[in-house]
């Protein structure tokens, strides 16, 4: 949770302001209340809904919702949201802070930051009602204790191939190297009862990389064709960032017979220059097998680092470091600052993402976020910054966004004016760039 801690910290909402850009169109407000506040974690959209969880918020206090809005019937209509899941009580979980997943048959897949029989988090299945109006059924696959399992999950879980399901956590793991452990990247394969509990398996226990003082990842995993494992440390590698390292891109490679040892391999260790520093963001592939991601500072020698957008590309030989190339350099004033999201591409090869903060307009000095959008020009990228958040439509966009269509949507963790969060208990946004 320290990032969150961090960037709060940065943060001083002076204003809000009502006014919206010409292209964005706010979905919907969170009230903090029975619908939920504070969605951090992003969309999927299925079948033309949009389905997401808050951190806060719900009919049971400030224990998280999962929710699905929905379009509107008409042609100039309210989108619905509707609450398909309130987290009632600690022991089945609470404040799920990630991105869903879905399967096949529509089930969702998710994780809560803290509760559960271990109290340390849970990894959960939401199964759509079997007939129209009925409720979902919610169902824990696992219950984290915080030890050499994990702990305290804040990112999403992915799929194999197999059914299997991939993810990270903050704490736990190595107990003897971090206070609380430092995290670790974990498989649940489903039991052959489908009742029981899934089965967990710890790939890799991260190390200490800041004097026994923080955790190894916040990001979730990206699998590749072959099902090795991909994915980032915010602190670790050979950079120097106050003794702790400016963290990394690593790979867990798929042992080739069942059972083997996963092995680690850092693909590239920030430096905290002109690189960047800090990633905090799931990674994504291209059609040639780069990746690209974002950190949340470094880069420029402004605002100690705004944060940077990356590709990696790898080497002929498979055992060389990857090669980065730096495609933007946030400055921290009206272009954004703090990327703290995974970024998207469409077929042209553009980059769309978000900035938690900057943008020059209203919350603070440098703004309330941004959405932009990195174009190849020459050997350069150049910046288009779709909209400037004000505040009242919404005030640090954390979350991934998802493209349908021409339209790009996500959320925002605050903002939109309900009184009961103080700034504002987040949105949904949708822009037509």
């Amino acid at each position: 949770m320290r990032h969150y801690h961090l960037f709060a910290a940065l943060v001083v909402l002076a204003s809000i302001s009502s006014a919206a850009s010409p292209r964005e169109k706010t979905l919907y407000i969170f009230q903090g209340t029975n619908d939920g506040g504070e969605p951090r974690g992003g969309l999927i959209n299925l079948a033309g809904n949009f389905f997401g969880t808050t951190y806060s918020g719900g009919a049971n206090g400030y224990k998280g919702t999962v929710f699905r809005l929905s379009p509107p019937s008409s042609r100039g209509g309210s989108w619905t949201e509707t609450v398909l899941y309130d987290f009632p009580n600690f022991s089945t979980g609470i404040n799920p802070w990630a991105r869903l997943t879905s399967d096949k048959a529509g089930n969702l897949y998710g994780t809560t930051w803290l509760g559960g029989s271990g109290a340390d988090g849970v990894v959960f299945r939401l199964a759509p009602p079997r007939a129209q109006g009925g409720s979902w059924t919610y169902t824990v696959l696992y219950n984290f204790k915080g030890g050499v399992d994990g702990g305290q999950p804040q990112a999403s879980v992915v799929f194999d191939e197999e059914g299997n399901l991939y993810g990270t956590t903050e704490v736990g793991g190595a107990l003897n190297q971090c206070i609380g452990g430092c995290g670790v990247v974990f498989e649940l394969s489903p039991s052959s009862d489908p009742n029981a509990l899934w089965n967990e398996t710890v790939l890799y226990k991260f190390p200490s990389n800041c004097n026994g003082f923080c955790a190894g990842t916040l990001s979730g995993v990206t699998l590749d064709q072959s099902g090795n494992v991909y994915g980032t440390t915010d602190y670790g590698g050979t950079g120097f960032c106050g003794g702790g390292g400016c963290g990394t891109v690593f790979r867990l490679k798929r042992p080739a017979t069942k059972g083997g040892a996963w092995k680690h391999q850092v693909l590239y260790s920030f430096l905290a220059g002109t690189d960047g520093a800090a990633p905090a963001a799931n990674l994504i592939f291209d059609s040639r097998g780069n990746l690209y991601g974002t950190t949340m500072f470094g880069g420029t020698a402004s605002c100690g680092g705004c944060g940077t957008v990356f590709r990696l590309t790898p080497q002929r030989d498979p055992q060389k470091p990857w090669l980065e190339t730096v495609l933007y350099r946030f400055n921290g004033g009206e272009d954004g600052y703090i990327p703290e999201s995974s970024v998207i591409l469409d077929q042209t090869g553009a980059v769309y993402g978000t900035t938690a903060a900057g943008g020059g307009t209203g919350c603070e000095s440098k703004g309330c976020g941004i959405i932009f959008k990195l174009t190849p020009s020459g050997k350069s990228w150049v910046e288009m910054v779709l909209h400037r958040f004000t505040g009242g439509d919404g005030f640090v966009p954390i979350g991934s966004v998802v493209r349908v269509g021409s339209k790009i949507t996500g959320v925002t963790q605050f903002g939109g004016g309900a009184k009961v969060c103080t700034i504002g208990c987040g949105t949904v946004f949708q822009i037509t760039p």
